[in-house]
């Protein structure tokens, strides 16, 4: 994981990133506050981005693969909710605002190379992982 303005591919990242449906709307400015929380990571199939029932407020903005937001029940059987991919965003807001445990798990299904986290307005120390590369904040 790196900070995006030491991220080789970084010119290409600022690109996706001013794409992604939820940031497009911001003014350069507002990218260049927002970008120094920005944490890229990169995730293999399979990995947890984020697991069920962690107190954790986390936004991943997908720059590439597919992450799957998915529940699990006491016998461990899981349910796909909702599947979310390049230019879109995932995250368990909802549960931080509200002060209770995620209700899901965020899971990497696909390859994705870099992915940008931001989680709880402050710089991440840890990246999120996943096949797919997606920028998060923290």
């Amino acid at each position: 994981m790196s900070t995006i303005d030491k991220h080789p591919e970084r010119n290409v990242i600022r690109v996706q990133l001013a794409h992604n449906l939820v940031l497009k709307g911001m003014t350069a400015a507002q990218m260049a506050e927002l970008e120094p929380h920005l944490v890229v990571v990169d995730c293999q199939k399979g990995e947890a981005l984020l697991n069920q029932g962690v107190h954790e407020m986390e936004q991943y903005f997908i720059l590439d693969g597919i992450l799957k937001r998915v529940v699990a029940n006491q016998e461990a059987k899981e349910m796909i909710l909702r599947f979310a991919d390049e230019g879109q965003m995932e995250t368990s807001y909802a549960a931080w605002r509200l002060g209770t445990p995620a209700p899901y798990s965020i899971v990497c299904v696909a390859r994705a190379s870099p992915s940008c986290r931001c989680a709880n307005g402050s710089p991440s120390s840890s990246a999120t992982r996943g096949s797919s590369r997606s920028s998060s904040t923290r």
